[in-house]
């Protein structure tokens, strides 16, 4: 019995590698695979003309604990596309470590998307919440609503002599929202500010989306360099997280 239970456990393996072997040799004859392996590619191909001042990372705490590390000590933080919290928790805990008592302000509808997302087999509604904000530290502001109707007005009432910007995280997923806010806050930005890019790089695409959106508004205005990049060991999707650190602006915005 033991010897007939090793065999069939040996063979399983054997199928089961077997089986894998036939679906990279059929996924490499779609085209569909193809188009991937290039946007891979070429996502390659930025990183290493960029990385000249840029740390590599595998694991996500570790990128934002020394994105943490590195944004000036004055200045406003904020996260645009919150979903369930976990990243801008995990930020203003690290706050809390650090002995920084600033806040983090965080946007989001709740409501999931509301276009058709551009990364490729993502789904609108996955980041629906029905409206209903998580749970978050206290010192974490979070404001509910469309960005576009909510961020405007949050910075005419905030009641702060300085409102220029130290860090933003942005994970919206999506081109014309972070354009958005880009151009909004470019007159806030400074020497040293830290914008975080969560779906920069990596996947089908990504030249349309928030690298799009950096580039037209940023890439305009400002000389900056990217200080990390990050691709998480055993995630399932392909997204490359990047960091950018504001240099210079080319215009006087203030």
């Amino acid at each position: 019995m033991a010897k007939y239970l090793k065999v069939t456990g040996q063979l399983n393996r054997f199928f089961k590698r077997v089986n894998e072997l036939t679906q990279r040799e059929l996924n490499a004859c779609s085209t569909f695979y193809q188009v991937e392996m290039i946007s891979r590619k070429k996502s390659a191909e930025y990183i290493w003309n960029h990385m000249a001042n840029a740390r590599l990372f595998t694991r996500e705490q570790d990128y934002w604990n020394d994105l943490m590390g590195q944004i000036p000590a004055n200045g406003l933080l904020f996260e645009f596309g919150v979903y369930k919290g976990r990243s801008i928790n995990y930020l203003a805990e690290q706050l809390n470590k650090k002995g920084d008592r600033r806040r983090i302000y965080g946007f989001d509808s709740f409501l999931g998307m509301p276009n058709k997302p551009r990364i490729q087999g993502a789904d609108k509604n996955r980041y629906d919440l029905k409206g209903i904000m998580p749970v978050v530290l206290p010192n974490v502001n979070l404001v509910k609503g469309r960005v576009e109707d909510t961020f405007f007005t949050f910075m005419e009432n905030l009641k702060l002599k300085d409102k220029s910007i130290a860090y933003i995280h942005f994970d919206f997923n999506q081109y014309e929202v972070t354009k958005y806010i880009l151009e909004y806050v470019l007159p806030l930005l400074k020497k040293g500010t830290i914008i975080d890019f969560d779906e920069l790089l990596g996947y089908v695409d990504w030249h349309e989306n928030e690298f799009k959106a950096m580039m037209e508004t940023i890439g305009t205005t400002c000389e900056f360099e990217h200080v990390a990049f990050c691709e998480p060991v055993g995630s399932a999707s392909s997204e490359i997280k990047s960091a950018i650190k504001i240099k210079r602006l080319y215009t006087t915005h203030r």
